[in-house]
């Protein structure tokens, strides 16, 4: 439980800096962009990373619209499969396998 809670905090942090991190307001978020803006949210540099090159489908180093989109969109999905498990063991108890 506590990882999935870890795992929530970092989703936040990325959801957060998918809207700020576009300081020159090109439409873009470039590396030095994203990483910037993770580590003033004390996010590890592995984490930063890795989330970048996943989405960065073509390897420009920039964050385009629709990479952020995907990435976004992503977020949203593992944030709901969070919150139903989490509701899930609210409602019948811990799940000791």
């Amino acid at each position: 439980m506590i990882s999935e809670f870890i795992e929530k905090l970092f989703e936040k942090d990325i959801q957060d800096a998918l809207d700020s991190a576009d300081t020159n307001n090109d439409d873009v978020v470039d590396w030095d962009e994203w990483r910037s803006d993770l580590k003033l949210r004390g996010v590890p540099d592995a984490e930063i990373e890795a989330v970048f090159a996943k989405y960065d489908k073509d390897g420009d180093m920039v964050l385009n619209k629709e990479e952020r989109n995907k990435l976004r969109a992503d977020l949203l999905k593992q944030t709901a499969e969070i919150t139903d498990e989490i509701d899930d063991v609210k409602e019948h108890g811990s799940k000791v396998t």
